[in-house]
Parts: C-alpha cells; structure tokens; sequence
C-alpha cells in the first residue's frame, strides 16, 4: 500500500476516534438530562459559508493535485461535494 494512503486511514482513523471520545459524553449528559439530542438549529440565511467550503477544500484539493498527493486530493474533493450538495439544496429551497 502506498505511504501517503497509510498516513490518510490513519488520519482519518484518529479523527474518528477523537470525535467519538468528545461526542459520546455529551451524548450521555445530554441524554440524562433529557434534552433533544439533536437540538433545533437556525435556517441558514446566507450562502457564505458554503462559499468559504468551495474555497478551502477546493484550495485544499488543488493543492494536493499539485504536490503530488492524489489520496489526500481526492479526500479533499468528497468534503468539497458535502458543500456542493449543501449548496443545491439551499438554492432549491
């Protein structure tokens, strides 16, 4: 397997459980608590953060293209379309 493949699951595996060591006692308190789990956001009432998605992870895509790093690039590239499908269904709405 390639190094830089490696190096990404095993970013990718301690970002999962990292997040899982924070969210799993706010899920508990929250659940003790009786509180909604998912608590009831705002609308989003402007597309700017959608925009700053596009330039950062499409920056951060590009750049990976560029030095040589297509795993990393192509990581960058599935968080860019989350933004992208966020931003269709805000302009069809």
């Amino acid at each position: 397997m390639p190094e830089e493949l490696i190096k990404l699951l095993i970013i990718i595996g301690l970002s999962l459980a990292v997040g899982i060591l924070f969210s799993v006692p706010v899920i508990v308190w929250r659940a003790i608590k009786r509180r909604p789990l998912l608590p009831k956001g705002k609308k989003i009432e402007s597309p700017r953060i959608f925009y700053f998605g596009f330039l950062l992870f499409g920056g951060f895509a590009t750049i990976s293209f560029f030095i040589g790093r297509p795993y990393f690039g192509s990581a960058f590239l599935m968080v860019l379309f989350v933004y992208v499908c966020g931003f269709i269904v805000y302009k069809l709405k």
